[in-house]
């Protein structure tokens, strides 16, 4: 028998997969209930047994057996069916989409960039902010074909890979009267403060405790720029964007004795599917990393 399937059968089997409840997946893809359960039956039916075990009063799906043996199936299919549209649309139609925490996209990012349009000038950019705990399920709905973060979760179907390690230095617009620091020679009532990685916080609450504020937190750098420009108010951050502010002029910075935890920033992309598009992209962002003096690159 010849079993017909959709690319929207397929679309929310993962979902649902994902998800683990009709009504989850239906919000993500943005249909309602009662489409994305004819869709689920439509498959059902066209494979000739169920997917996920349906209990009454319980919300939560789980997989079949059988469902379980078609999830790698499923993700082939997609594949494909990508690839296929992809080279059916031609390079020129062609959209890589690309998410990174603000960091990232402010300091890091625009000369990958600049190089990827102009040694791939067919493929379009489309360029988000995402923050670390929202990029995973970014690239599981196919929202971004690659994210770049600074903390790695467990997200099932999305690959995370090291590709640098970036340390922490301090930056003032006022000059420093010495090379090196001891943290508590700074004085929180003047820091900025970017809430980095749960690691740097552990580090901040054992110098300066939790009763101890510092004067602004900010969570974008634009607004850190912004108070930086206060006299002897200061921030830490991590050297490749402190070495972009020093490169434009009247930035000032310091290593300390006890610094925090180096950075490290991770890769996200499905776990089984990639593009021509993005492995260009990452090869670019590979060679970039490796003639970067500012950090340690890991690829």
């Amino acid at each position: 028998m010849e079993v017909v399937m959709t690319y929207g059968d397929m679309e929310a089997f993962l979902a649902i997969m994902r998800h683990g409840s009709i009504t989850a997946a239906a919000e993500a893809l943005f249909i309602t209930q009662p489409a994305l359960s004819r869709k689920l039956k439509s498959l059902e039916r066209e494979l000739g047994f169920r997917l996920f075990e349906r209990v009454q009063g319980r919300h939560k799906l789980s997989l079949t057996g059988k469902g379980q043996e078609f999830v790698p199936l499923a993700e082939k299919w997609m594949a494909l069916y990508r690839e296929t549209e992809f080279y059916k649309s031609g390079d020129a139609q062609a959209t890589l989409k690309i998410g990174a925490v603000d960091s990232i996209h402010t300091y890091l990012l625009p000369p990958v960039l600049q190089t990827q349009l102009k040694w791939h000038p067919e493929v379009r950019l489309s360029l988000t902010l995402v923050h670390d705990w929202t990029a995973y399920s970014e690239i599981a709905e196919r929202k971004c074909d690659l994210a770049i973060v600074d903390a790695v979760y467990y997200a099932a179907h999305v690959r995370s890979t090291p590709m640098f390690r970036d340390r922490m230095v301090v930056v003032s617009r006022t000059p420093f009267q010495t090379t090196h620091l001891s943290p508590s020679a700074l004085d929180c009532a003047r820091e900025v403060c970017v809430s980095w990685t749960p690691e740097f916080l552990e580090w901040h609450d054992y110098w300066y405790g939790i009763s101890n504020p510092p004067k602004v937190s900010v969570d974008k750098m634009s607004l850190m720029e912004y108070f930086l420009a206060e006299s002897n108010t200061w921030a830490l951050m991590p050297n490749t964007a402190a070495q972009a502010l020093a490169r434009r002029g009247g930035y000032y910075l310091c290593e300390l004795d006890a610094p925090p935890p180096d950075r490290t920033c991770y890769l996200l992309q499905d776990s089984v599917n990639s593009s021509p598009p993005c492995e260009a992209f990452l090869e670019i962002f590979r060679q970039t990393l490796r003639a970067n003096p500012d950090l340690e690159a890991l690829v």
